[in-house]
């Protein structure tokens, strides 16, 4: 029995390396052959990964430690995100594929954030509790889709969190037209921000979660849990709860919490969820 299930969780560990391995070639590939700026090939790897890796967790054996050994996987992401920036190996191809300015350093703040939120979504939560679905799911599909679209639309990348939406014209005088087209569109309590990204954030968050959470739902993932041992609702009310997490994970990704926004976001949206269906 515990050579079958080591040999399930080899299989799936090796499922998982490889999805992750490959996803990153082919926006590294998208990239470099110039079918997208380099801000949303990076953007393509952020939005993608966490689906991906989330998508392999039912392969995994119904034991303790298979929580333990998924992790793994972005936990040595992270830990190469932590060598690079820190200095201690050398990887252009990581800094270039992973950094906004080029620069190494920043692979230990945003980058090493999104590992270390994975982490502990895997290990809090795994597939007992549907908050660790929907916390990377605002992440990825949510902060990451953010950018995309307030950037986008503004007519400039971000400049600031991962999420951050910045409005053109932001660096522009008071009285000049440029800076009012601007300041249309953007958030009262962050000018960074617009409205748009932060619509984008919460409905990628929400398209995201709600598949992933049916799939795991049909796979029997929550049989059992919540009150009563009711498991996960099915149909509007799941519709509801997955809408109302976004929401307040969106929420939350509005506020100016720069390259933190990887962490507060998910915790935010892990705390809603476990609140809401109550396990």
């Amino acid at each position: 029995m515990q050579a079958l299930l080591a040999s399930q969780n080899a299989r799936a560990w090796a499922t998982t390396v490889a999805g992750a391995a490959s996803w990153l070639g082919v926006c590294s590939a998208v990239g470099k052959l110039g079918l997208l700026p380099p801000r949303l090939a990076r953007k393509l790897t952020h939005i993608g990964t966490g689906p991906l890796y989330m998508l392999c967790w039912p392969l995994y054996a119904a034991h303790p430690a298979s929580r333990w050994l998924c992790a793994s996987v972005p936990a040595l992401a992270g830990l190469r995100f932590a060598a690079v920036g820190a200095g201690l190996l050398r990887d252009d191809a990581l800094v270039a594929s992973s950094s906004r300015s080029g620069w190494r350093e920043e692979l230990l703040q945003g980058p090493l954030w999104y590992a270390v939120a994975h982490v502990a979504a895997t290990l809090l939560f795994w597939r007992h509790s549907p908050a660790g679905v929907l916390a990377l799911s605002l992440l990825c599909g949510g902060d990451g889709l953010a950018e995309v679209v307030g950037a986008g639309l503004a007519g400039t990348s971000s400049g600031g969190g991962s999420g951050a939406s910045r409005s053109a014209g932001a660096a522009g005088g008071k009285g000049s037209s440029t800076g009012h087209r601007g300041r249309r569109g953007r958030l009262p309590h962050n000018p960074d921000k617009s409205v748009a990204g932060s619509l984008a954030c919460w409905l990628g968050g929400a398209a995201a979660a709600l598949p992933l959470l049916a799939h795991f739902r049909a796979a029997g993932m929550f049989d059992g849990m919540g009150a009563a041992g009711a498991g996960l609702p099915a149909g509007s009310a799941l519709l509801a709860g997955v809408l109302l997490c976004s929401a307040v994970g969106a929420a939350v990704e509005s506020l100016p919490l720069g390259e933190a926004d990887n962490v507060v976001v998910t915790a935010a949206t892990a705390l809603a969820a476990h609140a809401w269906f109550g396990f």
